[in-house]
């Protein structure tokens, strides 16, 4: 399985400059501990005229890849970037957690965040992993799964843009309670949990502010057992859209059956229920991806008594 990958830069004096990814085992509590990586600042130690800068929350580096062949574990390999850190940090002060909290706080944890990319159903963490950190969804959706201890996870949520998951390990110090995946090439702000440690060491109400992530996701989990109580099929498959996506333009990138896990619906009911709402213009269908067009109608028949 290919690790998720730092967002750097590569470059050659014959090229413009591309993205440097790393595996993610070389960023583990602020710290490289990639040869290959070293191999790359190396590099550049000997060219440092062809290479820029990448930032992470251990400091500033400057890397370049010019003939690193066959690193172990993907490392070294060549990834265009679709996203830039810039880029990254508008999305997570615009919308979702961290635009929501004070501007000191907000730059604390840019400044220390590392922008990653995972490819389509790549794993970031599992239910019961060692501690970590939180990720912020910038680009793309992450499937996220939980269970009881010995039980099979199951699909719980999917994280868009703007979310952030990943809080417990910092607030209780125990392993990972829910599992995360990409659902398809997604670009996510990994805060490692170290860099957590020092913004609350610095900051009296920096807990408070991480644990409001908490709090959202609660009040997600919460509304999903609202959900789940109401008996009509097709309004239960429309409350399930609407705590994935509640703006509309966003495409979720769901199979009927992700979606029928969602809702407690047969996939025969979640196929008509998408039918219905494609007929009434609210939304519209690919093959395993769904985009609210009219999330206010959308809203008022969920809403609706029967």
């Amino acid at each position: 399985m290919k690790a998720g990958h730092v967002s750097g830069a590569s470059c050659s004096p014959k090229k413009s400059p591309a993205a440097f990814a790393v595996n993610r085992a070389a960023v583990n509590c602020g710290q490289l501990r990639s040869t290959a990586v070293g191999a790359a600042l190396r590099l550049y130690v000997a060219h440092p005229q062809d290479c820029p800068r990448w930032y992470s929350p251990f400091g500033i580096y400057s890397a370049c890849v010019r003939k690193v062949p066959a690193l172990p574990c993907g490392i070294g390999e060549g990834v265009m970037a679709k996203v830039d850190r810039a880029q990254a940090e508008r999305v997570l002060a615009r919308v979702g957690w961290l635009s929501q909290q004070p501007k000191a706080f907000q730059a604390q944890v840019l400044q220390r965040s590392v922008l990653m990319r995972f490819g389509p159903r790549e794993t970031i963490y599992r239910c019961g992993d060692p501690l970590g950190g939180v990720y912020g969804i910038v680009q793309g959706a992450v499937t996220v799964t939980t269970a009881p201890p010995a039980a099979t996870p199951r699909l719980l949520h999917l994280g868009m843009p703007g979310s952030w998951i990943g809080e417990g390990c910092f607030l209780v110090r125990e392993p990972r309670r829910v599992g995360m995946q990409a659902a398809m090439e997604s670009w996510v702000m990994h805060l490692p949990l170290d860099a957590m440690d020092q913004i609350a060491s610095q900051d009296a109400l920096a807990v408070r502010h991480f644990t409001r992530i908490l709090m959202q996701n609660l009040d997600i989990l919460v509304r999903a057992f609202y959900d789940l109580q109401n008996p009509d099929e097709h309004r239960r498959v429309a409350l399930a859209l609407l705590r994935i996506s509640p703006a509309a333009g966003n495409a979720i990138p769901l199979s009927q059956a992700d979606l029928g896990v969602m809702s407690n619906t047969q996939r025969k009911g979640v196929n008509a229920a998408l039918q219905r709402f494609a007929a009434a213009g609210w939304v519209s269908k690919r093959y395993r991806s769904v985009t609210l067009t009219d999330i206010g109608a959308l809203r008022r028949f969920a809403s609706a008594e029967q």
